[in-house]
């Protein structure tokens, strides 16, 4: 049985086939289009080369090139240079929304990453990427060592007055407000969270109602590191021992 043969998309107005069954036109006659419809010069000061894009919100026709640092970085102007480190403050700056004022949370409005924290390319595209608020922190307070972690003042807040759940949907993790940050280790950094073993080592008493610490405390750490009320213990071992010999 043969298959019928699916006719190839061309373009519309050269015939040449496109890339794309979806595409009118092939990319040639698609960029001679654009070209067309836009001014001839881009608007950045110093390009002089031809605009493919009519006009991008305020910054006027663009060629190709800045058109897609544009897109890329929200400014057609900046250029990442690898190494240069200016180049990358400007760049992770231009990214940080302050609007809300020098006390409110600056979200960082670029990348994130798949945990909810921003995230900036330090070389070029493919290049390391490190989290946007530690880099901000090492550019004012000197480089960060690696076994210490910044952590988000503001949303241990948010967690003490119980508006924040944390994860990935945390909108705390995007911010950049220095204010709002610190370094500490990853203990601190762990306690300070919603974890399972945050929540834990916050507990002052069993479900029993006996106190984890204090007069008439006794408790047993686990190798896991898990509080373990005895009281509870003596108390599932009798009724255990009960229901055997009943």
């Amino acid at each position: 049985m043969s298959q019928a043969i699916r006719p190839k998309t061309v373009c519309v107005d050269c015939g040449n086939p496109v890339s794309k069954p979806t595409y009118k036109r092939c990319h040639a006659c698609n960029t001679a289009m654009r070209r067309a419809a836009a001014p001839s010069v881009c608007a950045v000061t110093g390009c002089g080369t031809g605009a493919v894009v009519a006009t991008v919100k305020t910054w006027g026709p663009l060629c190709s090139k800045h058109h897609q640092r544009w897109c890329r970085h929200g400014d057609p102007r900046i250029r990442l240079v690898a190494g240069d480190d200016t180049t990358v403050n400007t760049l992770v700056r231009c990214k940080v929304d302050a609007s809300g004022g020098p006390d409110a949370c600056w979200p960082y409005t670029g990348e994130i990453n798949r945990w909810g924290y921003g995230t900036l390319c330090l070389d070029g595209r493919g290049g390391p990427r490190m989290a946007a608020h530690r880099f901000l922190w090492g550019e004012e307070h000197g480089p960060v060592p690696e076994d210490v972690e910044i952590d988000h003042t503001c949303h241990n807040a948010a967690v003490a007055r119980g508006e924040c759940a944390g994860g990935s949907t945390c909108l705390h993790r995007r911010c950049c407000n220095l204010r709002h940050l610190r370094a500490v280790d990853h203990e601190a950094n762990t306690l300070a969270g919603v974890a399972p073993t945050a929540i834990n080592s916050r507990k002052t008493h069993c479900l029993r109602a006996h106190p984890f610490k204090g007069p008439g405390a006794d408790v047993r750490i686990t190798r896991n590191g898990w509080q373990r009320c005895l009281h509870c213990e003596r108390i599932r071992d009798r009724e255990r021992r009960q229901r055997t010999t009943s």
